[in-house]
């Protein structure tokens, strides 16, 4: 390869590199600004009135959070440890729990249906940067966990996935594509590993 190359391809990768502007939050600010004051009275709120109350006192939680704009379902439990960025792009259908240090990173909707339980420090993440453009704009892709689900342990969902009804996501997995139905799922990446049998309860001895 002559110089005259090599100068050229150095010159290239140096404008290309000028040229990233990013800065971690998806410039230009993608939230508006009415977005912006809720969200920092969200803050607030979550700081002083929200996390430092006991479990025990679950309606108040609850309480709080549909004030801030959460759709929840009836007989829904949230751990006040639990982590809720966006409490208004957050829905749960009825009798649904949100463990212990739960992350719920709703910067787009996060829906959850009948009877899921999302176990202790999981992470649901409803947002990505588009890597490609050199400011990295923010997208913000929806999740759907359907009715039934296990989300276990310390697992990971990503943007944009939908998990189907009665679905086990395994401990600590990670789901970047949708999982189908009555399935249960595990590992990194994540995949189907064996349909979900489900049997009636024995009756006690």
């Amino acid at each position: 390869m002559s110089d005259s190359t090599i100068s050229v391809t150095q010159a290239a990768t140096a404008l290309q590199e000028a040229a990233v502007i990013q800065d971690g939050r998806g410039f230009p600010n993608p939230y508006s600004k009415v977005e912006r004051i809720r969200r920092a009275l969200w803050v607030v709120v979550n700081a002083m009135l929200y996390r430092p109350v006991p479990r025990l006192l679950k309606g108040w939680h609850i309480t709080w959070l549909r004030l801030f704009g959460a759709r929840l379902g009836r007989g829904t439990v949230v751990h006040p440890s639990a982590e809720i960025y966006f409490p208004w792009r957050l829905q749960t259908g009825d009798f649904c729990v949100i463990g212990d240090r739960v992350r719920i990173y709703c910067l787009g909707f996060i829906r959850i249906g009948d009877h899921t339980v999302i176990s202790q420090h999981a992470h649901l993440c409803a947002g990505t940067h588009d890597y490609t453009l050199p400011h990295m704009p923010l997208i913000r892709s929806d999740i759907q966990i359907g009715r039934g689900c296990w989300i276990c342990a310390d697992a990971f969902v990503g943007p944009g996935v939908r998990v189907g009804d009665h679905t086990v996501i395994g401990a600590r997995s990670v789901v970047v594509k949708d999982m189908p139905a009555r399935m249960v799922c595990g590992g990194n990446p994540c995949r189907p590993l064996k349909p979900r049998a489900t049997r009636l309860k024995a009756d006690p001895l």
